[in-house]
């Protein structure tokens, strides 16, 4: 396990932008949690005190170690999978309802078996089509999820 050495307080503050002034042995500064005029935030070179103050300012003393950026790097691919899933399924359910519309509209305007011919493919679709609507309808994520695999072969869009 590798040995992290603490930051020295002061080069970290100064690094921020944090001006401090030498009074005795210890240096000032205002706090940089509240408005004030007069300096309160005392921070000391011999003690390193304020380790909570730099946590709070959202300072990294240390780079981030390979697993801590890989995990973060992992988060956020799973952010954008899950992202990208949940507009897939806004998508194809537009796409899904409207097929079934087109369906319904063209068997409104069969008048004669030659039309009914002309959309036999239609009739067909049209349970699938009804059976996808259902799950898309759905708040089945697993079953929206495994659509979307039967649809792209276990690939991605």
């Amino acid at each position: 396990m590798a040995v992290i050495e603490k930051p020295d307080i002061i080069s970290v503050l100064e690094r921020e932008g944090i001006e401090l002034k030498r009074k005795g042995n210890s240096l000032w500064t205002t706090c940089p949690f509240h408005s004030e005029k007069t300096p309160s935030f005392k921070v000391d070179h011999e003690r390193q005190t304020f380790r909570d103050a730099i946590s709070y300012l959202g300072i990294s003393p240390v780079k981030p170690s390979r697993e801590a950026i890989q995990k973060a790097e992992r988060e956020k691919h799973k952010q954008e999978l899950v992202r990208d899933f949940k507009e897939w399924c806004v998508r194809y359910a537009n796409d899904v309802y409207s097929l079934y519309q087109d369906i319904q509209d063209a068997k409104a305007m069969v008048k004669t078996m030659e039309d009914a011919e002309a959309i036999a493919g239609l009739y067909h679709m049209e349970n699938t089509v009804l059976n996808e609507s259902r799950i898309m309808d759905s708040n089945d994520e697993k079953a929206k999820f495994q659509l979307y695999m039967d649809i792209h072969g276990g690939k991605r869009e």
